[in-house]
């Protein structure tokens, strides 16, 4: 309980901590004040949420002003009065950052053969890498492969989240086929291409049924 002025605080009394819900604080606060600064004083009652390791959290607080009006010295009066409680906005602001790497997948017939990846770039979301993921191919199945490229956001404590993804090959539809076939058209020459990451792989091209399987010579390659 606090017993204060218009203007400033200038005494302050402490009750004792309950750790129950229904609380009756069962104690004698006794401030002393000349009677004739009653009429300049008010008693405002704060009930706080205690706190061992941090700040206390205010509950509510009740105010009782006008303490020779409202009240009889010669005798103790009961009051029941409701807390009022303090206007509270609860704000979360954050910043975005990622630590992303890429993971490149080898496939032959739609079957994953190997899988490279480049280092972790941390705190940005506009890595620059400068490395080289490189497959050996055979060349009777350079025209049968594809890859799958993800960019994941790398976490040291819980699972990694995929932040996109995209595909190179001419089985897939889109940008990512015809980047494959203008490769295949300038060997020796590497091609370059900006791509819009998506959260899913393109669809594929479907297939003859009556076509012959590929032969997986990829699969033993290094």
């Amino acid at each position: 309980m606090c017993t204060l002025t218009t203007f400033q605080a200038n005494i302050r009394t402490l009750s004792r901590t309950h750790k129950t819900n229904l609380n009756i604080y069962k104690c004698l606060i006794d401030s002393s004040v000349p009677y004739d600064e009653l009429k300049h004083r008010y008693i405002q009652f704060s009930v706080y949420d205690f706190d061992r390791f941090s700040r206390h959290d205010l509950i509510g607080h009740v105010v009782l002003k006008g303490l020779l009006d409202s009240t009889d010295l010669q005798q103790e009066i009961e009051y029941t009065m409701n807390i009022l409680c303090p206007p509270q906005i609860f704000i979360s602001a954050c910043f975005n950052v990622a630590d992303p790497y890429v993971k490149v997948y080898l496939l032959c017939q739609n079957k994953r053969i190997k899988k490279k990846k480049t280092s972790v770039k941390k705190n940005t979301l506009s890595p620059v890498y400068n490395e080289a993921l490189v497959f050996d191919v055979p060349f009777e199945n350079v025209e049968d492969v594809s890859l799958i490229i993800k960019v994941i956001d790398y976490d040291r404590i819980g699972s990694n989240e995929l932040m996109g993804c995209t595909a190179i090959g001419s089985s897939f539809i889109g940008i990512g086929r015809e980047h494959w076939l203008e490769m295949l058209d300038n060997p020796r020459r590497p091609v370059a291409q900006w791509y819009t990451l998506t959260e899913s792989i393109p669809g594929h091209i479907p297939q003859a049924s009556n076509s012959n399987p590929i032969s997986l010579n990829c699969i033993n390659s290094r």
